[in-house]
């Protein structure tokens, strides 16, 4: 297949990140990422759209409505946040790649 990286997004897809450790409680984290990825580097639909986020859950195994609901809440927001400050300071990041 081929890698489409011309594909919109914003700097902090704060859903997808969600959706993930939702997923994780119910063992689908893999195949969400799995689903996603193809999805945002393949089909060329952005990882920042929540209705993309809650296709890939639902590909993922995931129940849909209930992967709806969840979006629409503020769950594991905080938790996400957080994730990226440790990260950033852990690793040291300065500043954003940018490829050309």
């Amino acid at each position: 297949p081929t890698l489409r990286y011309d594909v919109k997004t914003c700097w902090q897809p704060l859903n997808s990140q969600r959706m993930l450790l939702w997923a994780r409680r119910f063992g689908k984290a893999e195949a969400y990422m799995q689903a996603l990825g193809r999805k945002h580097f393949e089909e060329a639909k952005s990882a920042s759209h929540t209705w993309n986020v809650v296709d890939a859950a639902e590909e993922a195994g995931l129940d849909r409505g209930e992967a709806e609901t969840f979006i629409k809440t503020k769950e594991l927001e905080p938790q996400v946040w957080e994730s990226y400050g440790k990260t950033i300071h852990e690793k040291g990041i300065h500043s954003i790649p940018y490829f050309v």
